[in-house]
């Protein structure tokens, strides 16, 4: 990652890291998978090359535990988001998905502050049905869900519905000021 990116082998988070560069700048992500399960990264809107693109068995094969992957491009300027292309059904509901900012090299406006919003949704039947493969406790937003053989995708029903991997009263609020001459209602 480049000068703007947080640096990695911090704590797990939901979602992911977000990755901040200035327009032009060459992208290097390295992915290195520690999970038993197989990865890629997807950068949504971003022109990288076919073999990097993330799709698994079509532009580049999975990254298996233990394997890396380097992602190489010039960052576009814009808002992207960034997510496991492997399993798409089931890996970003699990947290792995990210923003993926590009600053233009030059500021075209003036602002006092950025919120970045990461949306998502999150069916407590996934988080049995993964508790169960990996052998560990689900948390406690599960309890009591009862979940019989295999999380099937096609019968999701979101409990809840995420900002910043959070929900309901763990949301910061927006603390905004109002503009001079400006009227609401």
């Amino acid at each position: 990652m480049g000068p703007g990116a947080k640096p990695s082998g911090g704590p797990p988070s939901v979602p992911g890291p977000e990755i901040r560069e200035r327009e032009g700048e060459h992208v290097k992500v390295v992915l290195h998978n520690e999970q038993a399960e197989p990865h890629t990264i997807h950068f949504h809107g971003v022109d990288n090359s076919f073999a990097g693109d993330g799709t698994p068995d079509v532009s580049q094969k999975t990254v298996e535990q233990g394997e890396t992957f380097t992602y190489e491009f010039d960052a576009p300027p814009g808002t992207y988001f960034y997510h496991c292309h492997v399993e798409p059904d089931r890996h970003p509901q699990m947290g792995l998905y990210g923003a993926f900012i590009v600053e233009p090299r030059e500021a075209t406006a003036r602002y006092d502050g950025e919120f970045v919003l990461m949306l998502s949704e999150r069916d407590p039947r996934l988080s049995v049905a993964e508790a169960r493969e990996a052998g560990q406790y689900p948390g406690t937003m599960a309890e009591g869900v009862q979940v019989n053989g295999e999380y099937d995708t096609l019968e999701r029903y979101p409990a809840s519905f995420t900002i910043n991997g959070k929900i309901d009263s763990a949301i910061s609020p927006l603390r905004v000021k109002k503009a001079a001459g400006t009227s609401f209602g």
